[in-house]
């Protein structure tokens, strides 16, 4: 749980201990002899390499590599709701479909739709139907029951009957255009932080610009879950929250 990238030990040793807890100084002090290498790490500094004792004729390296980990093309929660709550109300970016680096003509309102009417007619099977910069969200069934989704402040989602995989042409060759696509019977709902941006400035390849990425790094996100009666004013409720005594 540090944050410290992986280190790898490169050497020979006819003796490896590895204890699952701190050693005290006694302990340590015990523990060095005049053939042995005693190392700890103090994993609060990235700098905290210490090495208590080298012996004789041992020959050892402690190093830091490089690392190039990939980007996320999405951080987020998926959900899978049953079929019935299929309005959808929100507040945020639309009414079409926007993302981060394509939403400057999307703009922010009270907007509402049906999972049918998310489907976009692409020729091929593709992602789509995300809203961006979206306060809060809500699923609900013909009497106005389901759920809501309050961020804190923002999330993104997308609300579809078919899953991400559904999607992916790499995992369904036989889909390949969108007449192949069956529908499920459950809602597959994305609720994300956010999503990595479309790209494509050249038409279509190119990558989505760096501020516009989601590289390796911490990523933190909240969001509140209310359930709905049917009888709630959305936009009054989306600014309560629950009071811990």
């Amino acid at each position: 749980g540090y944050e410290q990238e992986p280190r790898f030990f490169l050497g020979e040793m006819d003796n490896f201990k590895l204890w699952d807890r701190a050693l005290s100084a006694e302990e340590v002090t015990k523990g060095i002899t005049t053939d042995g290498l005693v190392i700890w790490l103090d994993f609060e500094s990235v700098s905290g390499l210490k090495i208590a004792d080298k012996g004789q004729g041992f020959d050892a390296e402690l190093l830091e590599r490089e690392f190039s980990y990939p980007e996320l093309l999405r951080y987020g929660t998926r959900i899978e709701m049953p079929g019935k709550y299929s309005n959808i109300k929100w507040f945020g970016r639309g009414p079409q479909e926007n993302y981060q680096d394509r939403n400057t003509a999307a703009y922010v309102g009270l907007y509402q739709s049906t999972i049918d009417e998310q489907v976009m007619p692409y020729i091929r099977p593709q992602e789509y139907g995300y809203k961006t910069d979206t306060r809060w969200f809500a699923m609900q069934d013909e009497n106005g029951k389901g759920l809501m989704f309050i961020g804190e402040p923002l999330i993104s989602f997308s609300a579809l009957p078919y899953t991400i995989d559904d999607l992916d042409q790499d995992t369904k060759p036989n889909y390949k255009h969108a007449n192949d696509l069956v529908s499920r019977d459950f809602i597959s709902l994305n609720l994300d932080y956010k999503q990595t941006g479309v790209g494509g400035d050249d038409s279509w390849g190119a990558r989505p610009h760096k501020q516009y990425t989601l590289n390796y790094g911490e990523y933190r996100y909240t969001y509140t879950i209310r359930p709905l009666r049917g009888k709630e004013k959305l936009g009054e409720i989306s600014h309560q929250r629950y009071k811990v005594e």
